[in-house]
């Protein structure tokens, strides 16, 4: 009886900490007309579509909603995809000019490219930088490290990186694409606009939620604690009252 009350609390209390999140797609955020203030948490997520043929010839294809856009620009972008690293190192943040393809001696030449880099080393804003002074027209950043939730990344629209569209996207596909791209496959890569989504700002903080967990622990153990004195009350009872009826 006291676990099915102790729950509906518990969730009651979560459900007044945690605001909830609004998200439209693209097609939905242009007839809309909706109007966010500093109120609100913002940001866009992006698909990346993927397309390679691999050794045997074999077309694969593959869009996922897997990226979030950074600060300072969300639009498209397409172009073959290259693992950048730098040309002294091998280090694959780029953070470091000058940098290198993966697999080849130079970038692609009269057509469009998309820089694929790690997380960490510097700034997201220094591998914007860098990718668009060698002349990339996107740029995507995989994290690393293992996480269910992607950053967005602070970025500013200096004149470098002529409002480049850059992404964030999870470790896994980070490392698949690059695994792919170290072994000379061709990726055509496009970064397309999913969602916009928005939350409130709020004051709760994990403090207040673990003061809820602890609270929501502590009733258990007293409401558990009163079952078995409850219990153990009933059967010193029973047990007495077995004995006078012997005893009679």
């Amino acid at each position: 009886m006291f676990l099915p009350i102790m729950t509906f609390l518990y969730c009651l209390l979560l459900s007044l900490l945690i605001n909830p999140l609004e998200c439209l797609t693209s097609s939905e955020w242009g007839t809309s007309g909706a109007s966010y203030t500093d109120e609100y948490e913002s940001y866009t997520t992006a698909y990346i579509n993927i397309t390679y043929r691999d050794g045997l010839g074999r077309v694969h294809s593959d869009k996922s909603e897997i990226g979030k856009f950074g600060e300072a620009h969300v639009g498209y972008a397409v172009g073959i995809l290259v693992h950048v690293k730098n040309d002294v190192t091998g280090d694959a943040s780029g953070c470091h000019l000058p940098l290198k393809p993966s697999f080849g001696k130079q970038f692609p030449r009269g057509e469009p490219w998309i820089a694929l880099v790690k997380r960490g080393g510097c700034n997201f804003q220094i591998k914007v930088n860098n990718a668009a002074a060698m002349n990339a027209t996107g740029i995507i950043v995989y994290n690393d490290r293992e996480s269910n939730n992607l950053d967005k990344m602070k970025l500013t629209k200096f004149p470098q990186s002529r409002n480049m569209s850059a992404v964030f996207t999870y470790k896994w596909k980070g490392e698949e694409l690059a695994r792919l791209l170290d072994n000379g496959t061709r990726i055509i890569a496009k970064i397309t606009i999913a969602s916009h989504c928005n939350r409130p700002y709020t004051n709760i903080n994990r403090t207040s939620v673990l003061f809820v967990s602890i609270s929501f622990i502590v009733l258990m153990i007293i409401s558990l604690a009163w079952l078995i004195f409850y219990y153990v009350q009933r059967f010193r009872y029973i047990h007495a009252k077995d004995r006078l009826s012997v005893s009679r």
